[in-house]
């Protein structure tokens, strides 16, 4: 009887692969999709549940958001932000994956771009809308919780720690926590610095108070 409140932007595949690790399910046997009558209904059947989101530091979060759903073609990419961003914004990406004139100055310099945008964006100062990978983790779960409290924030950092103690409330020995692969043509590490946590914190202001973050380094 675990309720998962996603966050988009976190954790949300390795997360639901462990609850059905901790089934003995296949993930597509998870039951989703709910709306508010069908999840009332899950709730009086569930009984005693425990209800549990998963937030991750917003540093790594921006930056996943913007090689996964912006700078990469494929299918996770957002076409029609990416289109606004590149004429409206004036935001230089890069013409080929391979393109050998976006170098790692490059790319820092285009994320710090992009975290301006947000700034922006998430203040309501631009025309285009807020996209869930990147809007503020407080205002996702202030908007769930109206509905649905969680009884648990678990941090990524620490799940490896806390995805145990929550199984044993409802009974239950946890599988081992695998963090997610998150590839990208260049690592955070090599990106990070202290203009990127400079960028994100004036994006996530609230985030960072409402939560404790720290710097990301």
């Amino acid at each position: 009887p675990l309720l998962y409140l996603p966050v988009r932007g976190g954790p949300v595949a390795g997360v639901t692969r462990w609850m059905a690790t901790l089934d003995g399910v296949a993930e597509t046997e998870l039951k989703r999709g709910f709306n508010q009558k069908t999840l009332r209904l899950w709730m009086r059947e569930a009984g005693d549940f425990r209800a549990f989101s998963v937030i991750r530091h917003p540093v790594p979060r921006l930056y996943e958001a913007f090689c996964r759903h912006l700078l990469e073609p494929g299918p996770e990419r957002i076409e029609d932000l990416w289109l606004s961003l590149k004429a409206v914004y004036q935001m230089p990406f890069p013409a080929a994956p391979d393109d050998p004139a976006y170098d790692l100055a490059a790319h820092r310099a285009l994320f710090l771009q992009f975290a301006k945008f947000v700034t922006g964006n998430l203040s309501g100062q631009t025309s285009l809308r807020t996209d869930a990978s990147w809007a503020s983790q407080l205002t996702i779960l202030q908007g769930v919780s109206t509905f649905a409290p969680p009884d648990m924030i678990l941090r990524e950092d620490s799940l490896a720690r806390d995805l145990p103690a929550l199984a044993a409330s409802i009974g239950r020995t946890a599988p081992p926590w695998q963090p997610e692969d998150r590839p990208a043509r260049f690592p955070l590490d090599q990106v990070y610095d202290a203009s990127v946590e400079a960028a994100v914190r004036q994006a996530y202001p609230r985030d960072y108070l409402m939560f404790g973050f720290g710097d990301w380094r």
